[in-house]
């Protein structure tokens, strides 16, 4: 089972300035397309805005990280968090059910307890 913090990935996969459409660096991190435009390009060198090395430009541009566009077209509600996860959600589903029961049973009692009053007042009167 695959258990996944949505905002841990994005984080990885992103770029850390603009979070379009994610290109793979040499050094396996990942820029949008948005800054590969602006990346400085001398002698078909440019410097990476993550790892500060120099590299050499591809004649096409960086490549698409194909793995992070797939990653992060996934919907975490089509990911099953793991057992232990869906246990939890279980059980807090149960409990929520159980509070929604029991403020029904005060409801009742504290109208029981009222009427009750009512009717006792309602003697001595």
């Amino acid at each position: 089972m695959l258990f996944y913090d949505s905002n841990l990935v994005d984080n990885e996969l992103l770029c850390k300035q603009c979070e379009a459409e994610p290109k793979l660096l040499p050094c396996g991190k990942t820029i949008c397309s948005l800054c590969e435009t602006s990346i400085q390009v001398n002698d078909n060198k440019y410097e990476s805005l993550v790892c500060k090395e120099k590299h050499e430009m591809p004649k096409n541009g960086l490549p698409n990280n194909e793995l992070a566009i797939k990653i992060l077209s996934i919907m975490p509600t089509n990911v099953s968090r793991g057992r232990s996860f869906d246990l939890l959600k279980k059980s807090l589903d149960d409990l929520k059910k159980k509070v929604i029961s029991l403020n029904l049973v005060f409801e009742r009692s504290s109208d029981f307890v009222k009427e009750h009053c009512m009717d006792l007042k309602n003697d001595v009167h």
